[in-house]
């Protein structure tokens, strides 16, 4: 049996279609309800822009994001399917914007509206990762636009 998934967006909805169970209007309707999902998480996806980034128990791991002046934008941290994060805490505040730890997946930044420029932040991750239990460190430099 043959997977496709098409995913959208920071935490969009995921749509799979498997081609042994669908006939050609099923396939049809998956390839509209596809196109709907992208277009309606287009704007959300243009404002907020993350970087991928790799890391590691004992790491600290630099990554980029761009924001859209007063938008939101989150890092979401993903080791594997193996993968328990047990806390994340902030080590830096931003100074244009604001910060929120999201329980054992990441952080959402929001840029102060009317702000445009550079901005940073960094925050911790524990628990197990792919790569054996610990801390890792993740410093984001924000370009807010």
């Amino acid at each position: 049996m043959v997977s496709r998934r098409l995913t959208s967006g920071l935490g969009a909805s995921k749509v799979a279609a498997s081609d042994a169970f669908m006939g050609e209007a099923d396939v049809i309707r998956w390839l509209m309800t596809a196109l709907f999902l992208v277009a309606a998480a287009g704007t959300a996806a243009a404002e907020c822009q993350v970087d991928r980034f790799s890391f590691g128990p004992g790491q600290t791991t630099e990554t980029g994001m761009s924001v859209g002046s007063g938008q939101s934008c989150g890092v979401i941290v993903y080791a594997g399917a193996r993968s328990r994060f047990d806390s994340v805490a902030i080590v830096a505040r931003p100074r244009n914007g604001s910060l929120v730890p999201r329980s054992g997946v990441g952080v959402t930044y929001r840029s102060k509206p009317g702000y445009r420029g550079p901005d940073s932040f960094s925050f911790t991750i524990t628990g197990q990762m792919t790569r054996g239990a610990g801390t890792a460190t993740i410093r984001v430099s924000v370009n807010v636009r």
